[in-house]
């Protein structure tokens, strides 16, 4: 272990606490804006849509969201993820260079990267499946494939980003998501794919 990760050992408890930190701070924000929006659209409220509006707009609100995502995949947010960019064509999430992130060799671990790309396409998946219903349409899906390739060593801070399109026709569909993963010098770092089976139906009207 060299100097800077025993450094960045140390600090884990400081890192600790500043994320409670924001995470309180963007509570007592995101909470009363939540509450209200229960009471205008019912369930609704809770879908990824509104709930990705309401953080994106509160502030400390991403680290708020980033957190929710975590409580639904605690494997996924092992990874330590914010997700800072969120519609229904894509996702952009941001990752930092922790020692215990690393591998042997000094640089993030291979399944690392994967798990963050898989959260962030994920993360876009169920964004555009729950955006759905404006539509008038709903849908599932579940992940049937992943691959990543591995261009250069990752350091640094880490971007992954993505850009969907779900179908709008009722009925099983294959797709794949792929996204690119950069360092702080928009070098390509792992390029990864993840391959859906989409059920899309058309909702049933409520007169029905």
């Amino acid at each position: 272990m060299n100097l800077a990760s025993a450094l960045l050992w140390a600090a884990w408890p400081a890192v600790l606490a500043r994320r409670a930190v924001l995470f309180s701070i963007g509570l007592c924000f995101f909470l009363p804006r939540l509450c209200l929006a229960f009471l205008l659209k019912g369930s609704a409220a809770f879908k990824s849509p509104s709930v990705w509006n309401i953080c994106q707009h509160s502030l400390c609100g991403k680290h708020v969201f980033s957190v929710i995502v975590g409580l639904y995949a605690p494997y996924s947010a092992t990874v330590g993820a914010t997700i800072t960019c969120l519609s229904e064509n894509g996702a952009e999430g941001t990752m930092e260079d922790w020692p215990w992130l690393r591998n042997p060799f000094d640089s993030v671990h291979a399944v690392c990267l994967a798990n963050f790309a898989e959260l962030v396409t994920g993360c876009a998946v169920t964004f555009a499946l729950d955006s759905l219903p404006q539509q008038g349409l709903k849908g599932r899906g579940i992940v049937s494939a992943i691959s990543c390739e591995y261009l250069k060593k990752a350091r640094g801070s880490l971007t992954c980003s993505c850009h969907i399109k779900i179908p709008r026709e009722a009925g099983r569909h294959a797709i794949k998501v792929e996204a690119t993963i950069r360092d702080s010098s928009f070098e390509s770092c792992a390029t990864f794919t993840g391959s859906w089976t989409v059920d899309i139906t058309a909702e049933k009207s409520k007169s029905s």
